[in-house]
C-alpha cells in the first residue's frame, strides 16, 4: 500500500517517531520545573524509542556513511573556530574577578618561574599543588610557559590553564568520535562538543578541569584503539596518557576502577585478547608507573595531607554534617540520594555553585539533554558489544566522583563525564540518520535541515545561557572575588605616587587575599599596606604620596569618621556588578596636604580600650587608648603579649529593636558583651570558630557598654559588626559615631 510514495510500515514509524520526539520535548519541558511529572513522559518516551530501534535494527545496522575527505575538513574547521569563538570571546570581562583558587595557583606559578619554594612546599619544582587548591601541578608549568614568554597576568593564566586546553580537546573528541563512529557522527558530535555550556565554563577559567578534559579524551582514543587494533605503539602511547591522567585533577583516581571493570569484561567476552597482548598491556601500565611516579613519591611523603581533603569531602566522613539526613549518618540514604541527583544533573538540576553552573540549570542544554537520555538508552539495549560498555562503564564511573561527594551534584568532580555524554546525544541523532538512510531523498533531505536547524539551536541556546546568563549572574561578582581584582587594577591605575591602606582580606591573609595579591604582583607593584587603627586613623604620614583606603563591603561605616578627619577626602563606593544595589567595596581618596593637616582634636567617639597581658582580663595592664572601633587584626607574626582586652564607654540606640552583633575572631578568642552592666552576650571560643553572631534587645537611648575578648595567647583578630534593627545583610563595623568613650 502506498500513501504519498511512503507505505504504511514507514508511514507508522514516522508517526510514533515524532510522536516519541514531542513527548521527549514535553517531558523534558516539565521536567525543568517537576521532577515527577517530567521524568514520567521522559521515560515512556525513551522505551518507544528503543522499541522503534529495536524492530528496524536489522535494517540499519550496516549502513555506513562517506563524506568527500576535503569537505570534512572544511566543515570540522568551521566547528573548530566556532569552538575556539566561545572559550576566547570578551575573555577579559567573562568570566569576572579572579577566583581564590585561581590566584593560588597562579601565584605558585610565579614562584615557579621565579625559582622561589611555593607555598607549603620545600621546593620550587612541585609535582603537586598543597593547601586551598589541592591539586597536581602539572598544568602549572604550562603556566609558567605563557608567564615567560607573553607576560604575566590574569588573561595569561587562563588562557595556559583553560583555554588551550579547552581549545585542543575540540580536536582529540572530533578524532575519537571519528574513530568510534565515523564521519557525520564527528562532525556532530564536535559541533554539540565546541557550543556545550558545561565544556565552555571550565575552558575559560583557571581550574584543572579544562585540561583534564583534555587529557582524559586523548587516553579514551588511544585505550580503545590499543583494543580494537592491538598495535604497539598505541598501547604505548595509552599507558603514556593514563600516567598523565593523574596529574590533571583528582577525580581521574577512579579511571584504574574502570580499567579494571573494562578488562574483567574482556577477559569474560573475549580471553584471547589478554593471552595475545598481556605484554603489552604490561608494558602500558609500566609507563603509566614512570610518568605517575614523581607523584608517587610525594604521596608517600604526604600521604595523609593527600588525602586530607579527600576525606574531608567524602560521603564515607561521618564527621561532616552533609552527609546526615534527619540528624542522623546514613551511609546507603546518603549514597542514594546523591546518585539520584547526580543522574538528575544533565536533564533536572545542575551544580548550584555558582561558578560551576548558571542558576542551577541542568548541565545540558534542553535540545542536547533530550539528545544524551535518549542515546544513552539506545546504547544501553548493546551494552554486552565492546564499545557501548566502553562507553557506559566509563560514564559510571565518571560519575562516581559526584555520588561520593557531599556537594553532589558536583560539576566539577564529574567533569570526566562530558566527552561520553555529547556521545550519547550525537549517538541519538546518528541512530536517526541511520534509520532514514533507505527513505526517499526528499525525507533526509528535511531531516538534514533538522538536524542543522537544530544544531544551530544549541549553539544559540549555549551562547544565551553562558554569556547572557552564566556571565551576567548577581552572584558571579562575588564568587570570583571580582572586588579584589578591580580594587588592585584601580590602584595600579592611581600611579606609584598612591599608596594604598587596605583591608586584611585583600592584603595579608592566604585565602582571601590571594587575588588583590596575584595583580599587584603581577605588575610588581608593593604600595599597599594592611589597615591597623592606630597607625592609620589618622594616617601616619611617612612620605610625601597620597593615600586611599581600599576596604571591602561591611567596612563603610568607617568612611563618616574618615570625612570628619578628612572632610577633602574622596569618598568612591563601587557597587556589584549586574547587582547594581548592593556595594561590592570602596574607596577613600586622600591626597597628601590633608594627611598633613588631620581635623581629629574634636572628635569625641569610640570606646576606651584596656589591654592586658594575661588571659581574662588579668595581668598587667599593658595599654589603655581611644578606639574609634572594636578593631585587631594583626599579622600573625606580630608578637604584641596582649591576651585579654577590654572596650568600655557607652552606647547609643537609636531605636528600640534586636541588634545582631558579629564578632570576627580566631577560633581560640572568647568574646562577650555587657549591657548596663549585665552579660547578654556569650561567644565561647571553639574549633573553626571565625564569625559568630549573637541578638541583644537594646530600649532606644544611651547605654553603659562592655566589650570583653580573650585568648590563652596573643590575640591576633578581634573584630564586631552589628545590624541595628531593620538593617539587611551584611553586618557592618559598628560605627565609631554610636559609641562614647569613658
Amino acid at each position: 500500500m502506498k500513501i504519498k510514495n511512503l507505505n504504511l510500515k514507514e508511514i507508522k514509524i514516522y508517526i510514533l517517531f515524532f510522536f516519541t520526539l514531542i513527548l521527549s520535548v514535553t517531558g523534558q519541558f516539565l521536567l525543568y520545573n517537576h521532577l515527577i511529572f517530567g521524568l514520567l513522559p521522559f521515560i515512556i518516551a525513551c522505551i518507544l524509542f528503543i522499541i522503534l530501534e529495536i524492530k528496524n535494527e536489522k535494517e540499519i545496522k550496516n549502513i555506513t556513511e562517506k563524506i568527500n575527505i576535503k569537505i570534512e575538513i572544511f566543515l570540522f574547521l568551521i566547528i573548530f573556530l566556532l569552538g575556539i569563538f566561545y572559550r576566547i570571546y570578551d575573555l577579559k570581562n567573562t568570566p569576572p574577578g579572579f577566583f581564590q583558587d585561581e590566584a593560588l595557583a597562579s601565584l605558585d606559578a610565579l614562584g615557579i618561574l621565579h625559582g622561589e619554594k611555593v607555598l607549603f612546599q620545600e621546593t620550587s619544582l612541585p609535582v603537586y599543588i598543597k593547601g586551598q587548591v589541592d591539586n597536581p601541578a602539572l598544568i602549572l608549568y604550562l603556566v609558567v610557559f605563557i608567564f615567560k614568554f607573553f607576560g604575566i597576568g590574569i588573561e595569561q593564566a587562563r588562557v595556559a590553564s583553560a583555554v588551550i586546553p579547552g581549545i585542543l580537546a575540540i580536536p582529540a573528541f572530533y578524532f575519537l568520535a571519528r574513530y568510534l563512529f565515523g564521519q557525520r557522527f564527528a562532525l556532530i558530535g564536535t559541533f554539540l562538543f565546541s557550543v556545550m555550556r558545561w565544556h565552555i565554563i571550565y575552558s575559560r577559567f583557571f581550574f584543572h578541569a579544562s585540561f583534564c578534559v583534555f587529557i582524559i579524551i586523548l587516553f579514551l582514543y588511544f585505550f580503545i584503539k590499543s583494543y580494537k587494533e592491538r598495535k604497539w605503539l598505541d598501547f604505548i602511547l595509552m599507558g603514556f596518557l593514563l600516567g598523565l591522567t593523574q596529574h590533571t585533577y583528582q577525580p581521574v583516581k577512579m579511571i584504574f576502577l574502570w580499567i579494571l571493570i573494562f578488562y574483567l569484561y574482556v577477559y569474560l567476552k573475549e580471553k584471547k585478547f589478554l593471552k595475545e597482548n598481556y605484554k603489552k598491556i604490561i608494558t602500558a601500565f609500566l609507563i603509566a608507573f614512570i610518568v605517575i611516579l614523581p607523584l608517587v613519591i610525594h604521596i608517600k611523603k604526604d600521604y595523609k595531607d593527600y588525602f586530607k581533603r579527600i576525606k574531608l569531602l567524602s560521603i564515607f566522613n561521618k564527621d561532616n554534617p552533609e552527609n546526615f539526613i534527619n540528624g542522623r549518618y546514613s551511609f546507603i540514604k546518603v549514597l542514594f540520594n546523591n546518585t539520584a541527583k547526580t543522574l538528575l544533573m544533565f536533564n533536572f538540576k545542575g551544580d548550584e555553585n555558582v561558578r560551576h553552573n548558571y542558576s542551577n540549570k541542568p548541565m545540558l542544554d534542553f535540545i542536547t539533554g533530550i539528545f544524551a537520555f535518549f542515546g544513552l538508552g539506545s546504547i544501553l539495549i548493546k551494552i554486552l558489544t565492546p564499545v557501548p560498555f566502553f562507553l557506559i562503564s566509563f560514564f559510571i564511573v565518571s560519575l562516581l566522583g559526584s555520588i561520593l561527594n557531599v556537594a553532589a551534584p558536583h560539576a566539577t568532580r564529574s567533569i570526566m563525564a562530558i566527552p561520553v555524554i555529547i556521545i550519547f546525544a550525537t549517538y541519538f541523532i546518528e541512530k536517526n540518520y541511520l534509520f532514514l538512510n533507505k527513505s526517499k531523498k526528499h525525507i533526509k533531505d528535511v531531516f538534514d535541515i533538522f538536524v542543522i536547524g537544530v544544531l544551530v539551536c544549541c549553539a544559540v541556546l549555549n551562547y544565551r545561557d553562558y554569556f547572557t546568563g552564566y556571565g551576567e549572574q548577581p552572584d558571579l561578582w562575588e564568587s570570583f572575588a571580582s572586588d579584589q581584582r578591580n580594587a588592585a587594577e584601580y590602584l595600579i591605575s592611581l600611579g606609584d605616587n598612591w599608596q594604598a591602606i587596605t583591608a586584611h582580606e585583600y592584603g595579608i591573609q592566604y585565602y582571601k587575599s590571594a587575588p588583590f595579591n596575584f595583580v599587584m604582583k603581577s605588575r610588581n607593584k608593593k604600595n599597599y599596606e594592611c589597615f591597623e587603627l592606630h597607625k592609620h586613623i589618622p594616617v601616619k604620614l611617612q612620605d610625601e604620596k597620597n593615600y586611599v583606603f581600599i576596604f571591602p563591603v561591611g567596612y563603610e561605616t568607617m568612611v563618616d569618621l574618615l570625612k570628619k578627619i578628612y572632610p577633602e577626602g574622596i569618598y568612591k563606593p563601587v557597587y556589584k556588578k549586574y547587582n547594581e544595589k548592593f556595594l561590592s567595596h570602596f574607596y577613600f581618596e586622600i591626597k597628601n596636604s590633608s594627611i598633613k593637616n588631620p581635623l581629629i582634636d574634636d572628635i569625641k567617639s569610640g570606646l576606651t580600650g584596656y589591654y592586658y597581658n594575661g588571659e581574662k582580663w588579668q595581668g598587667k595592664l599593658m595599654d589603655k587608648k581611644n578606639d574609634y572601633f572594636v578593631f585587631i587584626h594583626n599579622d600573625p607574626a606580630k608578637i604584641t603579649n596582649i591576651c585579654s582586652i577590654k572596650w568600655k564607654g557607652k552606647i547609643i540606640a537609636k531605636q528600640e529593636g534586636f541588634y545582631h552583633f558579629q564578632g570576627e575572631s580566631e577560633d581560640d578568642v572568647y568574646w562577650d558583651i555587657l549591657i548596663d552592666g549585665e552579660l547578654l552576650a556569650i561567644s565561647p571560643a571553639s574549633p573553626g570558630k571565625i564569625y559568630d553572631r549573637k541578638k541583644v534587645f537594646l530600649k532606644q537611648g544611651i547605654h553603659k557598654i562592655e566589650i570583653r575578648c580573650s585568648s590563652y595567647r596573643d590575640i591576633q583578630k578581634m573584630k564586631m559588626f552589628w545590624m541595628p534593627p531593620g538593617a539587611s545583610e551584611p553586618p557592618v563595623l559598628v560605627p565609631s559615631e554610636v559609641f562614647i568613650p569613658e
